[in-house]
């Protein structure tokens, strides 16, 4: 059986249609698919960005709290960088202060005071300004610094805390007034 043009031409228009429907059909379906996809993906980013919002929320609120409260830590901690500092000064004051007193004598050969520093530097003194012994009182007497080994090494220098600022005060200007200070025949350093 032959077929006819027509026949043809009828048979392609129900391919045809049938093609159509079935295209569109899957088409459809993969749309469907990928839109349902697109859409649960999207469901699933919004959740995220939803989360990211609560805990930036959250996050944005704790900071505020932290910020109110080291608000005073900061002036606090201005104040006491402040007292500190005063503090530091009055130390500074006090040891200033504490030191005045202090007479340092220089080249007396160790050994040459003989048992007990304290008398001969007492004995030292009293001779050099000419006054009694109980004119001169002193707080602590000792040598400075560790003993130097071998020969031709310096003696350690002698650090005398007085009692009075008016008799320490004396001393250097009685020293200043002389060429040489000796003492039981050893020549002291100026």
């Amino acid at each position: 059986m032959a077929l006819t043009k027509e026949d043809l031409l009828a048979s392609l228009c129900i391919f045809k249609a049938e093609l159509r429907e079935e295209l569109t059909g899957n088409f459809k379906a993969t749309l469907d698919k990928f839109q349902a996809d697109l859409n649960g993906k999207i469901s699933s980013l919004q959740a995220d960005v939803n989360s990211v919002g609560a805990r930036t929320l959250d996050l944005e609120a704790q900071m505020q709290d932290l910020q109110q409260k080291v608000a005073p830590v900061d002036s606090d901690i201005a104040s006491i960088k402040a007292q500190l500092h005063l503090t530091t000064l009055k130390c500074e004051d006090l040891d200033n202060r504490a030191r005045r007193d202090n007479v340092r004598v220089h080249g007396l050969e160790e050994g040459s005071e003989g048992p007990d520093l304290e008398a001969f530097v007492v004995r030292l003194f009293s001779t050099l300004l000419g006054e009694e012994q109980s004119e001169v009182q002193v707080e602590r007497v000792h040598r400075v610094g560790n003993r130097a080994a071998g020969e031709g090494r310096r003696p350690r220098d002698i650090l005398v805390k007085l009692s009075s600022f008016k008799v320490k005060e004396r001393i250097p200007l009685r020293v200043r007034r002389q060429d040489t200070v000796s003492f039981h025949g050893t020549i002291l350093h100026r």
